[in-house]
């Protein structure tokens, strides 16, 4: 159970739309959205997230290690918030693919948050992308609307690499990641993003107001795919997608070289994707290597030792 307080003041705060969720006994490996007992308030309260954490790794790495990181959630019709993370390291190393696990109301999707929307000190080298939600419904083509993605990745880049702070090697690599994004190259690669996720030629024409909820997931899931942050956070990737495309995701983010936190109720996915695992329990973030039978067996063999 997460514990409860009076509501203090936090160097670090946000707010997101809550929403209902019934308690279940699901296995650990369940996804949740914020605490079961602030989703009780209202279907339509708003939900306070609250982060801190010190940055014990080098600023300019690309690993990032955090002591005393905590999250706390709070309601507007309580006095009191409540932990789901208290004074816990979080370290995500380079090239690193995390399965992240733990309860329902553990707060692994409040976690993806609080690192998407960098609510602690995440160093501006380190790109960082949350898959949130379904693609917009507008005029723009599937295709334009993964594009378009590029304008605004290309504008940071340049930024970092005028920065007099970069070092030499960072410069290379985003030179290297500019060139990527080049039109020659990225329509290409936008373009077989969105076939990989079960889109025609055709349909990568089409509108995405056209679209249902499930294909315009889709659509944002290619866009992140086609970001390729050194960070990427993926919350249930594989909902509404057919066993064909869950294959196809599963082999490309086998190859993704940068850092990856999956949350996933599939544990074939977390079993062929993740190379560690992170488990969100008492409100402590554990560490294991390997994949999650790996992860079950490691638990098995400690529990043995007590």
């Amino acid at each position: 159970m997460a514990k409860k307080k009076t509501m203090k003041k936090s160097s670090s705060s946000s707010s997101v739309s809550s929403s209902t969720n019934s308690e279940n006994n699901t296995p650990s490996y369940d996804s949740d959205d914020e605490n079961s007992e602030i989703q009780q308030d209202a279907s339509t309260s708003t939900v306070h997230i609250a982060a801190t954490g010190n940055l014990s790794s080098h600023p300019l790495s690309m690993d990032l290690k955090f002591d005393h990181f905590s999250v706390s959630v709070s309601s507007p019709f309580s006095s009191q918030s409540i932990d789901l993370i208290d004074d816990t390291d979080l370290c995500l190393n380079r090239g690193t693919r995390y399965g992240l696990i733990g309860l329902n109301g553990s707060g692994k999707s409040t976690l993806l948050k609080v690192l998407g929307r960098r609510m602690i000190p995440i160093p501006k080298q380190i790109s960082v992308h949350l898959l949130h939600g379904e693609a917009k419904p507008t005029d723009k083509s599937a295709l334009d609307y993964v594009l378009s993605s590029v304008d605004k990745e290309r504008e940071r880049l340049n930024r970092e690499l005028n920065d007099p702070k970069t070092s030499h090697q960072r410069q290379e690599t985003i030179m290297d990641r500019l060139e990527e994004l080049d039109p020659e190259w990225a329509k290409p690669k936008a373009s077989k993003l969105l076939h990989g996720l079960g889109f025609t030629s055709e349909m990568q024409k089409k509108a995405t107001k056209d679209f249902s909820g499930g294909w315009r997931m889709r659509i944002s899931l290619a866009e992140a795919l086609f970001i390729e942050p050194d960070l990427l956070l993926l919350d249930e990737p594989s909902n509404h997608l057919d066993l064909e495309t869950v294959v196809w995701l599963e082999e490309y983010l086998k190859e993704y070289e940068k850092s990856l936190i999956i949350i996933s109720h599939s544990q074939d996915f977390l079993n062929n994707v993740c190379t560690s695992i992170i488990h969100l329990k008492d409100q402590r973030l554990s560490y294991y290597g390997g994949n999650y039978d790996t992860y079950v067996k490691t638990r098995e063999e400690l529990e043995l030792i007590k």
